[in-house]
């Protein structure tokens, strides 16, 4: 049976990719030789011609392009196999420090954080509720969740998601906000005046400062003030 082997895909799409044995050689890490007898002996087996040696450099004819094309599908397919399989058949094992704020540990994480630990059951999971920036260098936390407009440099990460805030209040702040430029107001401690989310013509009857949005959350929902909220928060 003249079947095409791995290594029979990775020497034709290496020809058709540079064009030549040589470079095809080189990217492959084996002799030029070694390439030129490999396609020389698949066309002798499959009995059809894969390139035409032209003037500027080796071009794959029709059958050439389809076994390319071939070649790039199983690539495709392969890469997603990986990803699918990944970590199945590894114990993996140890501890993991990762440092979230309180609110978005208990919106937007304990779904993935009950997944994870059904996936990697041998792994010692430390989640650290915390708005300090804990020194990753240091293993204080192995990952930090925060929430940044800009990110210190020194750090390498990746944008999760982009959070939109607004401001929320019980019932009857909302109604008084129709004929009133002045509200309490519960925010975070800012170390401001006047915290820059509040508008600058309206006046603030009572400001309770608090450290944590859990904190803000319950307060606004106790009608002590308005406040500014993640939208992600639950009501």
């Amino acid at each position: 049976m003249n079947h095409i082997s791995w290594d029979d895909f990775r020497v034709v799409v290496a020809i058709a990719d540079t064009g030549a044995i040589r470079a095809a050689a080189k990217r492959l890490g084996i002799s030029h030789a070694t390439v030129s007898r490999h396609l020389k002996d698949l066309e002798t087996r499959l009995k059809v011609r894969l390139f035409d040696r032209m003037s500027e450099g080796y071009v794959a004819t029709a059958a050439g392009k389809d076994v390319v094309q071939t070649a790039q599908r199983m690539d495709d397919e392969a890469k997603i196999l990986s990803r699918r399989i990944v970590g199945r058949d590894r114990a993996l094992e140890g501890a993991v420090r990762i440092t979230v704020p309180a609110f978005l540990a208990e919106t937007l994480l304990i779904s993935p954080i009950a997944e994870f630990r059904s996936l990697y059951p041998r792994v010692e999971l430390q989640v650290i509720a915390s708005y300090e920036h804990l020194n990753l260098s240091k293993r204080e936390a192995d990952v930090a969740v925060r929430i940044h407009d800009k990110p210190p440099e020194t750090l390498i990460g990746y944008r999760l998601a982009d959070i939109a805030f607004a401001v929320y209040g019980v019932k009857h702040y909302a109604d008084r906000a129709k004929g009133s430029h002045s509200l309490s107001i519960v925010a975070e401690d800012d170390n401001r005046d006047q915290p820059k989310w509040w508008p600058a013509k309206w006046r603030i009857d009572q400001l309770t400062r608090v450290n944590d949005p859990t904190l803000a959350h319950a307060l606004i929902r106790a009608g002590v003030g308005v406040g500014r909220l993640a939208c992600c928060v639950r009501s």
